[in-house]
């Protein structure tokens, strides 16, 4: 995985990031707890560490 820093800070991200708009459930049709979680569990074990979430994401459910 490549890191680069975020922003203008010194903290590092990976360069690739994981939409977690998929997980707000009541906004996205078909999406299940199970094989959400099994995704996050992937991309975090492959270095993934920049998440896009927002709370208006299925109210906070992502």
């Amino acid at each position: 995985m490549i890191y680069k820093n975020f922003a203008r800070s010194n903290e590092e991200v990976s360069l690739l990031g994981f939409g977690c708009w998929g997980i707000g459930k009541s906004m996205w049709v078909g999406a299940e707890d199970p094989e959400s979680k099994k995704a996050l569990h992937k991309a975090i074990e492959q270095g993934v560490t920049l998440f896009d979430t927002a709370y208006v994401y299925g109210m906070g459910h992502s």
